[in-house]
């Protein structure tokens, strides 16, 4: 049944990524939502999900999104990434620098979590905190 499940897993992701190819954001979502109520809890789903929610700017599904990968992958530092992007975005500065510290201090020389960074550290300069 693993097995299948990561075929299946695939083929989600796949199919998914094929709409994104052709500008269909909401369609390639769509399909990783239907690959996670057949597979919760998957984390290639829910990796592939965080990135499109990314791409199309839902803050509160990816903070959601990215909280159920750290609820499961807490030393995976894209976890952390994703949950900082979507606090950033939400105005949440403070909450936004610690999970990208956390992010950075389990990928240290990773360049989105660097850049990421950057921009929190600005937009906290910028709020005046």
């Amino acid at each position: 049944a693993l097995e299948s499940a990561s075929v299946r897993s695939a083929l989600y992701i796949e199919t998914s990524d094929a709409w994104a190819a052709g500008s269909e954001q909401e369609t390639a979502r769509e399909t990783l939502d239907d690959g996670l109520d057949q597979l919760p809890e998957n984390m290639e789903l829910l990796f592939a999900r965080a990135a499109v929610l990314t791409r199309v700017e839902d803050w509160l599904a990816l903070e959601y999104t990215a909280q159920s990968i750290l609820e499961h992958r807490p030393n995976v530092a894209a976890g952390w990434h994703y949950r900082a992007w979507a606090r950033l975005a939400l105005g949440n500065l403070d909450a936004a620098r610690e999970d990208i510290r956390l992010a950075r201090s389990l990928a240290p020389d990773d360049i989105d979590v660097l850049l990421l960074r950057g921009r929190i550290l600005d937009a906290q300069r910028t709020a005046g905190s």
